[in-house]
């Protein structure tokens, strides 16, 4: 019986939601990018008043929304309506949901509940669905190849191929789904690929071998 590497267990991380809420300058700087790029307002004014056409309709009062699944999804991103609240500055809505990251719902399911100002609401679900629905999207694509590879006791790892400045969202949305994370930038775990070797000129056998063993010395100095 052959035992598992033993490093294997270095590869079985996945991102938890607290990483992502302590990750402070990240966010900072995304979201105030959001409430520029939807509202053409600066982080510090309150948000909701930059909807024109809530302002054209003269919309008062308060109300509700309710989050469904238009089709069977893996759930991905239930704790951002408050940091998004906080952020656009919306401090009179609230967000209900019996939802859980990582979840399975079908179509017609109820995800969660909006209640609050109706111009806040309506300034804020855009930005909202926007990333729900791409980590959903994520979360549910990563589980569809985990379906495949957990039977093979394969682990499923991620990739740095992500949308720029989203990578730790996304590759929550990946851990959501049952994948792994692998590493998040070039800072954290070598990864030597083709480009590598084609910048070093490795074209034979021989000066593959002994560019992976100068590669290997060189780790064990850095990490000693």
């Amino acid at each position: 019986m052959t035992s598992s590497p033993a490093r294997l267990k270095d590869f079985r991380q996945k991102i938890s939601w607290r990483e992502i809420e302590q990750s402070e300058c990240f966010w900072k700087r995304l979201l105030a990018g959001c409430v520029e790029e939807d509202l053409d307002m600066p982080i510090t004014s309150q948000a909701w008043k930059g909807d024109l056409t809530s302002s054209l309709c003269s919309l008062k009062g308060n109300g509700t929304a309710e989050l469904v699944a238009r089709e069977p999804l893996v759930l991905c991103g239930v704790q951002l309506p408050k940091i998004l609240f906080d952020t656009f500055s919306c401090y009179d809505l609230e967000f209900s949901t019996n939802g859980k990251d990582g979840e399975s719902y079908l179509t017609g399911n109820s995800l969660g509940t909006l209640r609050g100002s109706i111009p806040q609401l309506l300034a804020i679900e855009r930005t909202l669905l926007n990333f729900m629905q791409r980590l959903s999207g994520i979360a549910t694509y990563a589980a569809e190849f985990v379906k495949v590879t957990k039977p093979e006791k394969v682990g499923l790892l991620d990739t740095r191929k992500t949308t720029p400045g989203l990578r730790i969202l996304e590759k929550y949305a990946t851990a959501c789904g049952g994948s792994f994370n692998h590493r998040m930038g070039l800072f954290d775990r070598a990864l030597i690929k083709d480009n590598h070797l084609a910048a070093a000129g490795i074209k034979d056998l021989n000066s593959l071998v002994n560019f992976l063993l100068a590669a290997r010395e060189q780790a064990k100095e850095k990490i000693d």
